[in-house]
Parts: C-alpha cells; sequence; structure tokens
C-alpha cells in the first residue's frame, strides 16, 4: 500500500511551499495524476492558489496526458482567481500544452485571444514554436 507523502508533514508545516513541491513531484507522471489532482484540490480548499506555479504544473500534467480542456478550466480558474502571473510565460506554457495534444484549432483560438486582448505584441518563444510546428 502506497503511503501519501503529504501525510508525512504535521498540518501545522503544511504551507503553500510544501503543497506546491508535492504538486511538482506528482506532475511530472501520468501514474500520478490522481495524486497532483488531490493536492491541488486540497491547495484549493486551503485558499493556497494564489501563486501562479501550481497553475502551471497542473497545466503541464494535462499536457503530459493529452486533455486540452483541462488546461483550458486550470487556466479559467487562474484568470477567476485574479492571480498574479508573467503573461508571456503563462500564453507560451498554455500553447505548448495545446500543442503537446496536438490540438491547432485551441492553438488558434488562444492565439486570437490574445491577440484580441492585448495591445503589446506576443513574444512567442522559440521552444513554443517549435513545439508547435
Amino acid at each position: 500500500m502506497q503511503r501519501s507523502s503529504s501525510k508525512a508533514f504535521p498540518e501545522n508545516m503544511k504551507d503553500d511551499a510544501v503543497y506546491t513541491t508535492l504538486l511538482s513531484f506528482y506532475t511530472k507522471s501520468k501514474r500520478t495524476r490522481h495524486e497532483a489532482e488531490a493536492t491541488y484540490e486540497k491547495m484549493k480548499e486551503k485558499d493556497l492558489l494564489f501563486k501562479p506555479n501550481p497553475y502551471y504544473k497542473m497545466i503541464s500534467l494535462y499536457c503530459l496526458l493529452g486533455e486540452a480542456n483541462m488546461v483550458d478550466e486550470v487556466l479559467r480558474q487562474m484568470e477567476e482567481n485574479e492571480v498574479v502571473h508573467e503573461k508571456t510565460l503563462t500564453e507560451n506554457n498554455v500553447l505548448k500544452a495545446y500543442a503537446s495534444v496536438p490540438d491547432v484549432e485551441a492553438m488558434e483560438k488562444f492565439l486570437k485571444r490574445i491577440e484580441d486582448e492585448t495591445t503589446t505584441p506576443f513574444a512567442l518563444a522559440w521552444q513554443t514554436g517549435i513545439s508547435m510546428a
């Protein structure tokens, strides 16, 4: 029987850093999807989703799983919670996630949204461009 790593910490020591670290490990593999989602939900319950990193981790997981619809949901939650984030980094992460599926329609829709919502030009990272190609 596998023991959850989050139980090894006393409750009073569980802050956003602990949960974000756990989330970081759980989002690296398809096999630990349930642990990642449980950790993310626990962070939501404890109001610990105020930084962009947990959202990026979940976007990466859903990218790995090929679930573009869940990428959309995590992005929606991030916007709904008004999380301060580096816009270009977020946009490149989302595009890489769509590229990994691949979901060309989602990429085009997202690029159109970026174009419509911003006045500054979008800075496509070269790694993102390679992924999209």
